[in-house]
């Protein structure tokens, strides 16, 4: 029983193991306890399920640090925040701009988002389809009326919208205590940032509890190939809006989850090695 409750508190495992508050965390927790205390990781004969749980995307775990080549960089964006109405695990939240291209790339990428249009996810013209539940709009909604009384200004798209639907917004000029910025949005809102350090960027989004998807985007792929080796993230796409593909790794750092899915990787969490020691 000791033994059980010092691997629950263990502050890497718990790093390891918790995974989205309050909910989801608290669920892993009492998978991970119990599988912890009882052999094979049973509860009352019946099987806890798979150890591979990757539920980080549920909270802030995905950054975008932008970097040069506007229409890549753009086109890249787009993908990576509004697909399935920026409902998405790795959908990207936050982006970073360097000061030097913020007004170039924030005045397109705000043109942009303000031609979306909601429709049914049935009709092809349709850019943006309606959200989970009703109670999510009016979370989005208290997330960007909360940002801009904290000085942000916002694009929205100039569609009707018609209830379960959210405007397609930028948010510019956010702040990092904002609450946009510190949680996942979960849809069609996207937080955008200038920075100058990179090193700085670097650190915030590394000092982060959360690491599933990010985005490096950039006219020099040997630099983003270095930045993306910097970020304690688990899939980054380079110049890519949808990384995630089923023959490679898909897992994430810190809170964002436990194992991975996806390639070799994902089959061996179906796997128990053992070792057999025979005395010479």
């Amino acid at each position: 029983m000791d033994a059980g409750l010092d691997q629950r508190h263990h502050p890497e495992l718990g790093e390891r193991a918790a995974l989205a508050p309050p909910g989801g965390r608290r669920a892993a927790e009492s998978t991970l306890w119990h599988a912890a205390l009882q052999p094979g990781g049973r509860r009352g004969g019946k099987s806890q399920g798979h150890p591979a749980v990757l539920l980080g995307g549920l909270v802030p775990a995905q950054r975008e640090v932008l970097r040069g080549g506007l229409q890549v960089t753009l086109e890249a964006l787009l993908v990576a925040k509004f697909r399935n109405n920026g409902a998405s695990c790795i959908a990207a939240n936050n982006v970073f701009v360097h000061r030097s291209q913020y007004d170039e790339l924030v005045g397109a990428l705000s043109e942009r988002v303000a031609s979306l249009t909601n429709g049914s996810p049935a009709d092809p013209a349709t850019d943006i389809g309606p959200l989970l539940r009703p109670d999510h709009v009016a979370r989005l909604e208290k997330l960007v009326d909360q940002a801009v009384a904290d000085g942000c200004s916002v694009v929205r798209g100039s569609a009707d919208v018609r209830q379960g639907f959210h405007h397609p917004a930028t948010l510019v000029e956010v702040t990092a205590d904002t609450p946009l910025w510190q949680q996942e949005i979960f849809g069609p809102v996207l937080a955008v940032r200038p920075y100058d350090d990179e090193d700085a960027v670097v650190a915030e989004v590394n000092g982060w509890h959360y690491g599933l998807g990010g985005y490096v985007c950039s006219a020099d792929t040997e630099h983003a190939q270095a930045l993306a080796q910097r970020l304690r993230i688990g899939l980054v796409g380079i110049n890519n809006g949808a990384p995630n593909t089923p023959e490679v790794p898909f897992g994430g750092f810190g809170w964002s989850g436990l194992g991975r899915e996806g390639g070799l990787a994902g089959l061996l969490e179906f796997t128990a090695e053992r070792t057999i020691s025979q005395a010479r």
